[in-house]
């Protein structure tokens, strides 16, 4: 609507320009329509079509029985060490550098770090377009999670072994287990 961020900002009292799915943003000027109906980029989906979604998605995925190579562990060894070293930095919605992460941004980083042809997207393209199941995940493997914000895949993080994995959460880059209800559930 050729406004600018400033003025979106002015407009609805925001401190940043950052803005979520499902917020309210006013939008005020004279180059808009009477009535201006705004929505959203991206259909947020309901649960039971997300769930159905993921289940064709694991379906359409091979099953990958094999454990890494020595090279592809190597690399595994090396986005590991990168990942623990960046514990404690910020979270930062949209955030790919060591000034604050979010989660994809994260994977991202840590990948391309230890070496691999990684592009950034988001937690669900990644998991509709770059995954494979497998039969038991092994350090270094990626794990999704599904309804953290939105009713999809919506968050994902790096599995560190024994149930564990590191990720950007809301207080930044940290260690979890899979085994807290939160995650479990998700």
């Amino acid at each position: 609507y050729n406004v600018s961020v400033a003025s979106l900002k002015a407009w609805n009292n925001l401190a940043t320009d950052v803005i979520f799915l499902g917020q309210t943003v006013n939008v005020q000027g004279t180059n808009l329509p009477a009535t201006t109906e705004l929505k959203p980029a991206l259909e947020t989906p309901k649960e039971s079509s997300v769930d159905e979604m993921i289940r064709k998605q694991l379906a359409s995925e091979p099953l990958l029985t094999s454990k890494p190579t020595s090279e592809q562990q190597e690399r595994y060894t090396t986005a590991l060490v990168v990942a623990k070293h960046l514990v404690g930095v910020p979270y930062l919605y949209g955030g790919n550098t060591t000034a604050g992460f979010d989660c994809s941004g994260f994977v991202s980083y840590v990948y391309s770090a230890a070496g691999f042809d990684i592009t950034r997207k988001t937690s669900l393209d990644y998991f509709l377009s770059d995954t494979m199941k497998v039969a038991e995940p092994v350090p270094g493997d990626v794990v999704f999670f599904k309804n953290t914000y939105i009713p999809t895949i919506s968050h994902m993080g790096i599995y560190l072994g024994d149930n564990q994995f590191i990720h950007a959460g809301t207080k930044g880059i940290e260690i979890a287990s899979l085994d807290t209800t939160y995650w479990a559930e998700r």
